[in-house]
């Protein structure tokens, strides 16, 4: 069991996750991290997770903290609201390509 039972499917874990906070200009480990986001089936929760608990810190459902402080400016969010957060995500992500 994990620490949050939603990201029991998470597919990081039991990999390094300190490839997922980066610190500095290495980012070798963090293309990494990206490409497990990429096909993680909780990324869109884990996104909405760091986005309303607004975590500063580290890759989360592959969004950095600026590209999720970003969403909570455009969207006006305050912790835990709105209710849903993974609609918006959608749209950030095609708009970020």
């Amino acid at each position: 069991m994990t620490i949050f039972p939603y990201f029991e499917d998470a597919a990081c874990i039991g990999t390094d996750t300190e490839s997922f906070f980066v610190e500095g200009f290495d980012t070798s480990g963090l293309k990494a991290a990206r490409r497990i986001c990429a096909t993680c089936p909780a990324m869109d929760r884990c996104a909405d997770y760091a986005i309303r608990n607004d975590d500063g810190y580290g890759l989360w459902g592959g969004l950095m903290p600026k590209e999720r402080q970003r969403i909570r400016v455009e969207r006006n969010i305050i912790n835990n609201k709105p209710s849903s957060v993974i609609d918006n995500l959608v749209g950030y992500r095609e708009r970020s390509k």
